[in-house]
């Protein structure tokens, strides 16, 4: 708690997901992490999912001012490629940047280094990252294995 408020924040951390890490149903996940406002309001959280024919993978979540919600990348379920895949047994760094102003607002998510993808022109005023809840908030029944994570930053300019 008490992270200072800043209208841009970088959030980095490092995850593993043990060789046995099961997620048994079509569309179950764990949160991994969740970023929330000054007043205890969700912004953004990184989850991992299983889908079917694609395996484990991660994304992250994001809300507006307007109640508007959406995971990114977006468009899952019709656009196959926007899954991006995760395997058990290596460790994974995940890089989410958020930014809090009105009508420029969103968030961007990066693994391993690569930009995966991104919501911007959000009206996201006063939603600037004030605390960050980590270790598995939000779990879907029946997953099973280890989840570590490891080495968290949150910067108010960009992590090399």
């Amino acid at each position: 708690h008490g992270l200072k408020e800043n209208e841009i924040s970088f959030t980095r951390f490092y995850f593993k997901l043990s060789e046995n890490f099961t997620i048994p149903a079509d569309g179950g996940e764990v949160q991994m992490l969740e970023l929330r406002d000054g007043s205890g309001k969700f912004v953004s959280g990184v989850y991992v999912g299983f889908t079917e024919n694609i395996g484990l993978n991660v994304y992250a979540r994001f809300q507006d001012n307007t109640e508007f919600g959406t995971a990114v990348p977006d468009v899952r379920e019709s656009y196959p490629l926007a899954y991006i895949p995760v395997r058990p047994g290596n460790w994974h760094r995940i890089d989410l940047k958020t930014v809090a102003h009105n009508g420029k607002g969103g968030i961007e998510i990066w693994l391993d280094g690569v930009r995966e993808g991104c919501i911007t022109n959000r009206f996201t005023a006063g939603k600037a990252v004030r605390s960050l809840y980590l270790g598995a908030p939000l779990v879907s029944e029946n997953v099973s294995g280890e989840l570590f994570i490891d080495d968290i930053t949150v910067s108010d300019s960009y992590l090399d």
